[in-house]
């Protein structure tokens, strides 16, 4: 699969993120992008200097490669990737990688549920394109990677709880998107905590 470098160092950057902290191995790589290793010993230091920007570790390891780093740092450095893929774009709806990390349908489900959304809520094309990038990481990470976050009760109060609650049709939109996402891979469940953080997103955002 002959990729051109900066694409390919964007699309390994994203993959090694959205796997970890599981391993991804060297022959895996060189085999999907038909490199050889001194050209992945370029886009790794490449890569590794865009990581340590997000606070990132990236750990090669024998013959295998992983990314570690807090949760969130993992997701703001997925949605840079995803905001620069999207300026390169022509097609602003189907910006979103394919191979090797999800399908059509995820992309589509994606699309439709912002439409859904608009439908009720005001957004701007901004806030539209930071939700799809939000909601592709969100569901990769889950589906692909080990995802750590804190305790419900670490991140929201009762009452902040309840006041993210009380925006009715905002809420069940977002338990509604982040089950038909859950539903395209059946290997995980969002927990409850991910509902309270769209919702939250959508809100502050729109």
């Amino acid at each position: 699969m002959a990729v051109e470098t900066i694409n390919r160092e964007n699309e390994l950057a994203l993959w090694l993120m959205v796997s970890s902290p599981r391993p991804v191995t060297n022959e895996w790589i060189m085999d999907h992008y038909q490199i050889d290793m001194a050209t992945l010993h370029q886009d790794l230091a490449v890569i590794k200097d865009f990581a340590s920007t997000f606070r990132l570790t990236l750990n090669p390891e024998f013959d295998q490669l992983s990314i570690y780093g807090h949760e969130n740092d993992i997701q703001q450095a997925m949605l840079f990737i995803l905001m620069d893929l999207h300026g390169q774009a022509s097609d602003k709806k189907n910006y979103l990688p394919q191979e090797p990390f999800g399908t059509q349908r995820l992309t589509n489900v994606i699309n439709n549920g912002i439409d859904n959304l608009a439908a009720f809520t005001d957004l701007s094309d901004a806030s539209k394109t930071d939700l799809a990038n939000y909601l592709w990481t969100l569901t990769l990470r889950y589906h692909f990677g080990v995802v750590k976050h804190a305790h419900f009760q670490q991140l929201f109060t009762h009452k902040q709880a309840h006041t993210i609650e009380a925006y009715d049709q905002l809420f069940k939109w977002s338990e509604r998107m982040l089950n038909d996402l859950s539903q395209l891979y059946r290997d995980f469940d969002f927990p409850e905590l991910e509902t309270y953080l769209l919702t939250l997103r959508v809100w502050l955002n729109k």
